[in-house]
C-alpha cells in the first residue's frame, strides 16, 4: 500500500468522505489533487468531519502541561507533528521535506539571498522568524533535549498546510492563529481562485467552484494574497498574480 493509499484508508476511517478527485502527484508541484469524473460546479467533492482534525482541542495533555498556557496554536500543532511522528508516518511521506524547504522557503535561506527579497517581502519574513523565535523559545522551554531543526521543519509544515478554524474556544487567540490541520484537504495546492472551503458547525466542506473535467487539477485559494506574501510565507509564487 503506497502513501496516498494508506492516508485515504485512515482518512475514510476517520470520517473524511472524497468524492469524484484523488491526490496525486503534479510535475513540479508536488502532490496535487485531481477530479477523476467531470464535476459540476457546486459539487462536495470532501467533506471533514471536526472529529477527524487536529487543533488547539486535541493537543495531547502530555505535550500542553509542558508548555506555557501563552503558546500559539501554530507552536502546539508544531510541538505535536515534532513529538508525535508515528501517527502521520503516510501523511510525512506526502509532504515538502526538509530539503525542499530549504530550496524554496526565504525563512531558511542565507542573508545574503534574503536580502535580494522586495521590501515588501522582508517586512512579511521578519514578523515570521518573529514568530518561530517565540514559538521556539517557548517550546525550548518545556522540551530542553528536542532539535531546533525538527521543531522548525514541523513548524513550517503547519504553517504552510494549515486551515483557519474560527470556533467558540479559540476566540481568545488572534484571527491568524485560529488554526487546524485537516487530512487530505492540505493537499490541494493554491491558485488565485479555486475550490470553495466552507466552515460548518460539524465539518470543513469543499465544492467545486465552477465545473472541472476529468484529469483537470482542482485547487483552493489561501485567500487574496501578493506574491510577497506566498514567496515569504509558502516559498511559491503565482505567475499571474
Amino acid at each position: 500500500m503506497d502513501a496516498i493509499e494508506s492516508l485515504l484508508r485512515r482518512a475514510e476511517g476517520q470520517g473524511v468522505k472524497i468524492s469524484g478527485i484523488k491526490p496525486i502527484a503534479v510535475p513540479g508541484r508536488g502532490i496535487g489533487v485531481v477530479a477523476i469524473h467531470d464535476i459540476k460546479e457546486g459539487d462536495a467533492i470532501m467533506t471533514v468531519p471536526i472529529e477527524a482534525i487536529r487543533s488547539l482541542h486535541t493537543i495531547p495533555e502530555d505535550i500542553s502541561c509542558q508548555l506555557s498556557p501563552e503558546m500559539t496554536i501554530h507552536g502546539l500543532l508544531a510541538a505535536e507533528l515534532a513529538l508525535h511522528r508515528n501517527p502521520t508516518a503516510d501523511w510525512a511521506g506526502l509532504v515538502p521535506q526538509w530539503t525542499d524547504f530549504e530550496a524554496t522557503v526565504p525563512m531558511l535561506w542565507p542573508e545574503e539571498l534574503q536580502l535580494l527579497l522586495p521590501a515588501e517581502a522582508k517586512r512579511i519574513l521578519a514578523k515570521q522568524l518573529a514568530r518561530f523565535k517565540i514559538d521556539w523559545d517557548t517550546f525550548r522551554k518545556g522540551f530542553p533535549n528536542q532539535d531546533r531543526r525538527d521543531y522548525l521543519y514541523a513548524w513550517l509544515l503547519v504553517n504552510t498546510r494549515a486551515f483557519y478554524f474560527d470556533m467558540n474556544n479559540m476566540m481568545s487567540y488572534p484571527w491568524h492563529d485560529r488554526l487546524a490541520l485537516l487530512p487530505v484537504a492540505d493537499l490541494f495546492n493554491h491558485a488565485n481562485t479555486g475550490c470553495i472551503v466552507s466552515l460548518m458547525t460539524e465539518h470543513y466542506i469543499i465544492t467545486a467552484d465552477r465545473p472541472y473535467r476529468a484529469s483537470e487539477e482542482m485547487c483552493i485559494s489561501y485567500r487574496d494574497h501578493s506574491n510577497n506574501y506566498l514567496i515569504s510565507e509558502y516559498g511559491f509564487l503565482l505567475r499571474d498574480n
